[in-house]
């Protein structure tokens, strides 16, 4: 019989398998694709989106936003052929190593599939 702490270390280096805790498939867009973020009351801003899903958005942007704050983006698929509006609630903001920051937010109406489509191919 093994000791006690065995056990206790063997737990310890089990890991549990990562819940996914979106409601829907964020997919990272083919190509560079640019957009457009307006906050309430604010001058817009030109930005990159860095994942998409039918649910929410996650934008490459140089300037902080907090969470909770409504914006209003556009986006432009990468061939200029398809553009897209909606507004977001900033969900979370972290800061990444380009000095640049990476918003987290949910649209407050959903995307339909064929909206997602231009900026997937």
């Amino acid at each position: 019989m093994l000791p006690p702490i065995i056990h206790k270390l063997s737990a310890l280096v089990r890991r549990r398998p990562r819940d996914e805790r979106r409601a829907a498939k964020r997919l990272t867009p083919g190509a560079m694709t640019p957009c457009q973020v307006r906050p309430p009351g604010g001058a817009a801003t030109a930005a990159w989106i860095h994942n998409l899903s039918k649910t929410g958005v996650g934008i490459i942007t140089p300037t902080a936003l907090p969470a909770g704050t409504m914006i209003e983006i556009v986006i432009v698929n990468s061939a200029h052929t398809f553009a897209l509006s909606g507004q977001v609630k900033v969900m979370r903001c972290t800061r990444v190593v380009s000095g640049h920051f990476l918003l987290g937010g949910e649209f407050t109406n959903a995307l339909q599939h064929d909206e997602l489509i231009p900026f997937m191919v």
